[in-house]
């Protein structure tokens, strides 16, 4: 069971950062070189409907117990540095692989 949330977890976290990169790295440019503004409103808002995801989902397994509350912490602030996302997904990966082998 607890794997499976951490692998929940691990995609959500992947997947937000992700759409943080497609933000940072494309929208934003597209928006002042080209002068398109739905660029930044398009993925802004999607954006921010994965960090709040991410975030309820990170609270939901730390209210199971699979998650300390400085792992919450960590994973929401990795969420905010560009490219963080890659740093939680390989912990979050190797987390779940552990948990997984546990005895129990």
């Amino acid at each position: 069971m607890n794997a499976r949330v951490l692998k929940w977890l691990q995609y959500a976290s992947l997947a937000e950062g992700l759409v943080l990169i497609l933000l940072v790295f494309v929208a934003v440019p597209i928006k002042y070189m080209l002068g398109f503004d739905d660029a930044t409103s398009a993925v802004g808002l999607l954006h921010g409907a994965s960090f709040v995801t991410l975030t309820c989902l990170t609270a939901t397994v730390w209210s199971m117990g699979v998650i300390s509350r400085g792992e919450s912490i960590r994973i929401i602030g990795l969420a905010l540095i560009p490219l963080g996302a890659f740093l939680n997904h390989r912990w979050l990966k190797a987390l779940r692989l552990r948990e997984t082998r546990a005895p129990g």
